[in-house]
């Protein structure tokens, strides 16, 4: 956790369930700005450090979004709320109203509890 570089999460896996008659989508790079080509670039490079995997051929494509960290270096991330998203089978946990945290920090139902 402490060490330099980038880390790695081997013991886990993730599995993405799509909706039934879901279909990939493809979508086309979008333009990097002109000042940030070359440090997106470097981030690119990452594919012979194994951190991204080049791919010939797929039927589905994220855009890249290269952010700009507080270093000034670059970290890409995909876009995924225009492609895969809309396509995953989510299991929803809805969180509880916001009146609720008030009425647990009076002590519930309502009423003040007073120490003496």
């Amino acid at each position: 956790m402490f060490q330099d570089g980038s880390g790695t999460l081997k013991s886990t896996k993730a599995k993405l369930m799509l909706k039934e008659g879901s279909k990939p989508k493809f979508c086309k790079a979008r333009l990097v700005p002109y000042a940030m080509k070359p440090k997106v670039e470097v981030e690119l490079k990452h594919v012979e450090e194994g951190i991204l995997c080049k791919v010939k051929f797929s039927n589905w494509s994220i855009p890249i979004v290269p952010v700009v960290k507080l270093n000034g270096a670059v970290r890409i991330c995909g876009d995924y709320k225009i492609t895969l998203n809309p396509q995953l089978q989510t299991e929803e946990y809805p969180l509880p109203r916001i009146d609720i945290f008030s009425e647990l920090a009076k002590g519930g139902g309502g009423k003040e509890v007073h120490q003496d």
